[in-house]
């Protein structure tokens, strides 16, 4: 399922805060991936560098822009540290559920249940 994909690949991407572990990989890697993607669903890109190496933004906009119907959608794409994870950046899908040591888990440890997000974004 794409929604479950999608997931899997922004996991696999090591984009640890250098902000708050020194030497970390910064955002770059998963802001070209993001900028990629939305370029090939026809979205207008532009990557902001930030004054630290490694930490871009990155912004999109539907085209042609239609100025009386905007919206901002703001996020991060940076992550806390992973010392002491095993494996953090390998996604385990399994019956649409995506487990890995770095993402969130509910009170009871579960994982995150894709198919719950899906029905809120329809």
């Amino acid at each position: 399922d794409p929604v479950t994909s999608l997931a899997a690949q922004l996991v696999a991407i090591d984009s640890v805060n250098p902000g708050l572990v020194p030497g970390a990989a910064g955002e770059a890697e998963i802001v070209e991936h993001l900028r990629a993607r939305l370029d090939a669903a026809g979205l207008g890109t532009h990557v902001v560098q930030a004054a630290s190496a490694g930490r871009p933004s990155l912004v999109a906009w539907t085209r042609p822009s239609r100025v009386e119907m905007s919206v901002c959608l703001t996020g991060h794409v940076d992550t806390v540290g992973v010392e002491g994870m095993d494996a953090p950046f390998e996604p385990r899908v399994r019956d649409d559920r995506l487990g890995v040591g770095a993402t969130a888990r509910g009170p009871g440890g579960e994982h995150p249940d894709p198919g719950r997000l899906r029905g809120r974004l329809r």
